[in-house]
């Protein structure tokens, strides 16, 4: 029903215009090509592979994002609404307290700083955390050795909405820090920068994966925190002696998280 009704279009239009559809992990994207140009041109639509609820809905023009694009969350409930023309939320879910404090760029350095609004991703809610829960593959030395732990990374988001400077600020386990960059590069692009007094600024964001190996079904994952406006958290939870691991649903752990002094303590179980 919701392709039929995505793909109506008049005959001139179609005669000019390629349906295309690609399917990754957990979503379908539906969308129409220009045949000339090989550019996105039209409507795109998002959903999900299993629920066919809708994540994302915009269109292009050209190749380029155009006029409003809408981003859900995973009961079909608007999250966001950015209007890419105008270069401005239409509506953002409110995911932080005013007033937060994140860290700024000044000159050469970063300064703990209350903004108006924190760097955020345009996508449907939960993007970044559902797409590394997919994506992120540790190497088998490390499923070898069984043991748990956390790793940080952090990167910058500049006044383009891009990703710089990602780097890994702390690691329990060196071979998980180029898988955890791969899986971050995804998200180089796409971001609305953070807001200070209405002026966009470049600021910090971190990522903590925390990765529990058990071989106990009933063991408890402890929650040590909440999510913060600059702090992105993914749970991976691998079971089994055999090291054919099942990964389980996103949890909510956090690391004890000082921004000031860019540290966390590691928690390590063997």
């Amino acid at each position: 029903m919701v392709a039929t009704a995505f793909f109506t279009c008049s005959s001139a239009l179609a005669q000019e215009l390629k349906k295309k559809k690609n399917t990754e992990d957990n979503y379908q994207e539906l969308y129409t090509v220009d045949k000339k140009t090989k550019e996105r041109h039209g409507s795109y639509l998002r959903i999900h592979k299993i629920s066919k609820d809708t994540l994302i809905k915009g269109s292009y023009e050209n190749g380029f994002k155009t006029g409003p694009w809408s981003y859900y969350d995973k009961k079909n409930r608007l999250y966001l609404e950015y209007d890419f023309d105008q270069q401005q939320f239409v509506h953002r879910e409110n995911n932080f307290n005013k007033g937060d404090s994140i860290q700024v760029q000044f000159g050469n350095g970063f300064k703990l700083t209350k903004v108006d609004a924190p760097a955020i991703y345009l996508g449907y809610k939960n993007e970044i955390e559902r797409s590394l829960n997919v994506s992120f593959e540790p190497p088998s030395n490390f499923l070898n050795k069984g043991n748990s732990g956390m790793v940080m990374a952090s990167f910058e988001i500049n006044l383009k909405g891009e990703m710089e400077n990602l780097i890994i600020e702390t690691s329990f386990d060196k071979s998980l820090e180029k898988p955890i960059k791969n899986s971050l590069e995804k998200f180089k692009t796409g971001w609305v920068p953070a807001e200070v007094k209405g002026q966009k600024v470049s600021s910090k964001m971190y990522v903590i994966y925390n990765l529990t190996f058990t071989t106990n079904p009933s063991e408890e994952k402890v929650s040590i925190g909440k999510p913060k406006a600059d702090l992105i958290l993914v749970n991976f939870y691998f079971m089994g002696i055999s090291r054919n691991t099942g990964r389980r649903s996103l949890g909510t752990v956090q690391a004890p998280y000082n921004p000031n002094m860019r540290q966390y303590n590691a928690v390590q179980r063997n």
